[in-house]
């Protein structure tokens, strides 16, 4: 085959071309690398990074930081890309527009915070009140899932930003009182919570629940006396306040309270068994009579039922009699 000066130099124009196309397209690329660290400077390995175009959707190159923190990434188009590092127990970065240049790398320094530095963070960015609340949350995730002693503490952190957060308070004593068997602890938080809120009923109740089984009834009756005024309700404070009535012999006290139990608690049997004791012993038989027949009712199987089914039938009794005629005497 004869080689022509033409095809020479043809074959050098192609060559050229395909010479100046490679150079070109090597120049039309750019390149990123950088290193992903902690607040102390510390590299932080297996961080996923995901490059995506801002032009192509589907434009995507995932990367991961190696034990150095460093990574790397070549050839990508010189457009604009988000730039997304994530890893577990850390807050997501992201870079919402990288611009990569052709020819050139491109540095990145990332720091990442730790989520408890990012919760750290916004805790000092807030009121006051705000802190209040977050760890009050805190404090009552931790006494549902039965840490208490945490509970404590973050109920107390809570209480530090906002001493008048009476729920707070509260439970907090409930904790001291009925899971770590601290009344000392116990009577400092709902005393506390009083002070904060005069009107606290879960205080009363349970301040009345401490003096009483440290022994000072007169402290009991003042706190439970104090509780019903403020419209608590409930069976069991009326049941052992009238307790105490009825060991004082105050039969007309301990009804009164009884009677404002039942208003709360109507289906709570003890209460009616004192209301006919109370009853009996200011001479109402019949108002005895109806309450030792609704204890029965609701208490059905009562290892006393023997006792008041007694009461019950004398009761009747009498009342028969005294409902029955008198015969008249002929003249």
């Amino acid at each position: 085959m004869k080689t022509t000066k033409s095809t020479i130099v043809l074959f050098s124009i192609i060559c050229s071309v395909l010479l100046f196309g490679s150079v070109c397209f090597a120049g039309v690329r750019g390149n990123v690398r950088g290193y992903v660290h902690d607040t102390q400077g510390n590299p932080i390995a297996g961080v996923k990074i995901t490059i995506q175009s801002l032009r192509i959707s589907n434009e995507i190159y995932e990367i991961e930081t190696g034990e150095d923190g460093r990574f790397s990434y070549v050839g990508l188009k010189p457009y604009l890309y988000k730039v997304t590092f994530e890893l577990k127990g850390y807050q997501t970065y992201i870079e919402p527009e990288f611009k990569i240049r052709a020819g050139h790398w491109v540095e990145m320094d990332v720091t990442l915070l730790t989520i408890a530095e990012v919760k750290k963070q916004a805790i000092e960015d807030m009121t006051p009140e705000q802190r209040a609340a977050l760890y009050f949350n805190d404090a009552l995730d931790l006494f549902n899932n039965s840490d208490f002693d945490k509970a404590v503490e973050k109920f107390n952190l809570a209480i530090e930003n906002n001493p008048s957060l009476t729920r707070a308070h509260e439970l907090k004593g409930i904790i001291y009182y009925t899971k770590k068997n601290d009344p000392d602890s116990a009577r400092s938080a709902f005393e506390a919570a009083v002070v904060a809120d005069s009107s606290s009923t879960t205080s009363y109740e349970f301040l009345g629940a401490i003096a009483d089984k440290a022994g000072d009834e007169a402290k009991a009756v003042e706190y439970w006396n104090k509780y019903f005024e403020l419209g608590g309700d409930s069976g069991i404070v009326a049941e052992n306040l009238a307790r105490i009535f009825l060991t004082k012999n105050d039969f007309s006290a301990a009804r009164k309270v009884l009677e404002r139990g039942i208003e709360g608690e109507s289906e709570y049997g003890p209460l009616y068994k004192k209301l006919g004791d109370s009853c009996m012993r200011l001479n109402d038989f019949p108002a005895a009579l109806e309450a030792y027949k609704k204890y029965l009712e609701l208490s059905p199987d009562a290892s006393d039922k023997p006792m008041i089914q007694a009461f019950i039938d004398a009761l009747e009794k009498a009342t028969k009699k005294e409902e029955a005629p008198q015969k008249q005497l002929p003249n």
